[in-house]
């Protein structure tokens, strides 16, 4: 069976499509772009991205069917492009730089320029809506411009007219990884556009039969109207199952993969300290200082700071790959259901980059002289309910909060834990699992064992202050656990009840915040947050529950005792043992246990110090000298390069090259076009002891001499080159040849052909 072409043949008689088939094909080229117009709307929330699609294609076909009437070159039609594209960008692209929403300004033609380029990760590194942001429009704008260009182009044409649905889907294609996270959608629009183009060929085809009485295949024979049937339905059939393929990718019970899933945002979370490593200085430090004053929390109700999910043995932070970060705007889509609250925060003596007041975030809206900066700066991150802004607050800064807070949680229905991804956590000292398994007992649910969990550490005692060591190392996690009496605070307890249920299976995550506590009735006015308030707790993620909170900390009035009283000693009757016999008392001293126990380690042995010592200094050293002994080994690599050249020719100009790189690099500048004479007359006068001009006259004889050069003549022109070199170091200073020794001027003096002024046949090979 003869297989269909995307190159239609040639139709007798026909050179060109009449007026009615240009306009029919230039409408049917927008209703191919139609679906990809679509595509962009859902993730700028709503006419923003419309209008940057949907004007950047309607750009790019008017350009194309001008050029098509004009017969304008490709050269004028790529001007003409890129005219309209920065004339017309700002209006529907970048309207937030223009003047009335129209007129582009120098700041909107030079943003145009690099966001053809940058707005690519730009959008996938948000989160939507991007209306908000300046840039991410180009995407559907430039998409659209050439998706409009090339579709209109192959539209028109008489022969190719197939391969304009090639740049159609293409642009589809951006719609759907750059665009929509509407579960179905893709393939809604896929099927769409399926529909649009086989019509088109169809009406393409008729169109080519009514003109000649029949319709050819590629190779000349006729397609009957069966066979064009057959074909329009097995198109249909392949889109089809296309759609019904890759619709489990499209989400149909769940959030859609999206491009922008698999892209890093640009935010590196290791600049940025653990919120948790502030906690000791925020309830003793400032622990009755005002952190931030909050308005619209509700009784009881918490204030999160930080969401943290991996360990590594010295502290709890913020997982970079299971935690994603992307940039936010005023308003933040989610579904989650819920109670609308907006808290609006009022900074005081707090101050960082973690914004307090996360959860199920709807939007951030500062105000204050830094509002620009902060905005600019600002991050979220959906998983954990955090919010970040890179260019921090501090005391006068204001900003309000739109959450969506959760209905309470009942143990009851909490059944089964949702296995979420979380951060990796390593290191976990054996005695965390041991007591884990102590506490939960008989306890069979999740639930049931986390809640043995909370309770039993809720049995310790709380301290702070200098009597409590701070920190949530696996030391310090260890040390607690294997005390005789169960000693910590906060940050001590919820860290050591997440490693235990991360033993046990179970995921959780910490939660840095503040909890002010039942008594304080926020819902009545705005409430000041203090450093005591500061609190730390457990969450794990349950089946129609969502994240359930923990709370292991033991009440602040449950303090130990500072001095634990001793047993009396019981009297005995007093023994005299009999006398010692006489020994050396120094040795007895040195021989005793523990007597020697400081001199073992290494800061206090002697030799061990002074090896240290020396180890250390020579590791500097080595680091010290590394670079001068790169460029040690990079020249005498290029004299060694350049004095056994497989030309011989190249041996003469290479001898000549060494001593004007010597030149340069004693700080001589050395002419760039002049023959070897004139620069050796030039650096004779600054080095009259170097016998240049002898070396010059060797080197031109060996290069442009009768005869060809021998091996001989180029080893005795280098050690008159070797005696110049001696020439030009005599008479200086240590200091100044130790320079010339390490320059790198005569390696930005830039590649240099090594037979200069040579002839052409001395290149040849003997």
């Amino acid at each position: 069976m003869t297989a269909l072409s995307l190159t239609p043949p040639a139709v007798p008689g026909r050179t060109a499509l009449t007026g009615p088939d240009v306009a029919f094909s230039f409408a049917a080229a927008a209703l191919l772009l139609l679906p990809g117009v679509l595509a962009f709307g859902p993730v700028f929330g709503g006419a923003d991205g419309y209008i940057a699609a949907g004007g950047g294609a309607l750009i790019g076909l008017v350009v194309a069917f001008v050029a098509h009437r004009r017969r304008w070159a490709v050269a004028t039609t790529a001007a003409t492009l890129v005219g309209a594209y920065l004339l017309l960008g700002g209006a529907l692209a970048l309207r937030q730089t223009t003047v009335f929403g129209v007129l582009p300004t120098p700041d909107t033609l030079l943003r145009l320029v690099p966001l053809s380029v940058q707005s690519w990760r730009d959008l996938l590194t948000v989160r939507p809506p991007a209306a908000s942001f300046v840039g991410p429009a180009v995407v559907p704008y430039l998409s659209g411009i050439l998706a409009g260009l090339f579709t209109g182009r192959l539209a028109l044409s008489v022969r190719r007219y197939l391969w304009a649905l090639l740049p159609s889907f293409g642009f589809l294609i951006v719609g759907i990884l750059w665009g929509i996270d509407v579960p179905a959608a893709g393939g809604v629009l896929g099927l769409g556009f399926a529909v649009v183009a086989l019509l088109w060929a169809v009406w393409r085809r008729h169109r080519a039969t009514a003109l000649t009485g029949e319709e050819l295949l590629s190779d000349g024979s006729a397609i009957s109207g069966p066979r064009t049937v057959a074909a329009a339905a097995a198109l249909v059939a392949i889109a089809t199952a296309l759609a019904v393929a890759v619709m489990p990718l499209l989400g149909a019970g769940g959030g859609r993969v999206v491009l922008r899933q698999f892209v890093q945002p640009p935010l590196n979370l290791q600049d940025y300290a653990s919120p948790l490593t502030g906690y000791r200085y925020l309830v003793e430090d400032q622990k009755e200082a005002t952190l931030f004053t909050v308005a619209g929390l509700p009784q009881g109700g918490r204030v999160a700071l930080a969401t943290l999910d991996a360990y590594d043995g010295h502290v709890y932070n913020v997982d970079q790959e299971s935690a994603r970060f992307l940039r936010i705007g005023p308003t933040v889509y989610g579904t989650a259901a819920g109670t609308s609250r907006t808290l609006d925060v009022s900074v005081d003596r707090y101050e960082g980059v973690w914004l307090p007041g996360g959860g199920d975030v709807r939007g951030v809206r500062f105000s204050g002289t830094r509002a620009a900066d902060q905005a600019e700066g600002l991050y979220y991150n959906a998983y954990g309910g955090t919010l970040l802004t890179t260019a921090g607050v501090g005391s006068g800064d204001r900003y309000a909060v739109d959450l969506v807070v959760p209905p309470s949680t009942d143990d009851a229905a909490a059944e089964r834990v949702s296995y979420v991804p979380v951060g990796e956590v390593s290191r976990v000292p054996d005695i965390v699992g041991e007591v884990a398994t102590e506490l939960i007992g008989d306890a069979a649910t999740p639930m049931e064992q986390l809640r043995a969990l909370e309770k039993g550490l809720q049995e310790g005692y709380y301290l702070t202050g200098p009597k409590s060591r701070p920190g949530h190392s696996l030391e310090r996690i260890s040390s607690m656990l294997t005390a005789d009496m169960l000693v910590g605070d906060d940050e001590q307890y919820a860290v050591a009840m997440a490693l235990m249920a991360r033993q046990l299976g179970i995921p959780a995550r910490v939660v840095m915040g503040f909890y002010p506590g039942e008594d304080d009735n926020a819902a009545r006015g705005s409430l000041a947050v203090t450093g005591t308030m500061a609190h730390v707790w457990v969450e794990v993620p349950f089946d129609g529950q969502g994240w359930v909170s923990f709370d292991p900390t033991p009440d602040r009035d449950r303090v130990p005792q500072t001095t634990v009283p001793k047993p009396r000693p019981q009297p005995k009757p007093q023994v005299l043992p009999p006398p010692d016999p006489p020994i050396n008392m120094l040795q007895d001293s040195l021989d005793k246990p523990g007597n020697n126990e400081d001199s073992d380690r290494p800061g206090e042995n002697v030799l061990l110090r002074v090896l240290l010592t020396l180890g250390v200094a020579a590791l500097i050293a080595s680091l010290l000298a590394a670079p001068f002994v790169l460029i040690a080994w990079l020249k005498s690599r290029r004299r060694e390069r350049r004095r056994h050249a497989p030309e011989m020719a190249d041996r003469f100009s290479g001898a000549w090259a060494e001593l004007e790189d010597a030149a340069t690099d004693l700080g001589t500048p050395v002419p760039t076009l002049a023959t070897r004479q004139e620069s050796a007359q030039a650096l004779a006068q600054t080095y009259p002891q170097a016998p240049l001009p002898q070396v010059a006259t060797a080197v031109d004889a060996g290069v442009f001499g009768p005869g060809r050069p021998t091996e001989e003549s180029a080893a005795a022109v280098w050690k008159h080159v070797d005696g110049a070199l001696a020439g030009l170091h005599a008479g200086l200073s240590r200091w100044r040849r130790l320079r010339s020794f390490v320059s790198l001027r005569s390696f930005r003096r830039g590649a240099r052909p090594l037979s200069r002024f040579s002839l052409p046949w001395r290149k040849a090979k003997p």
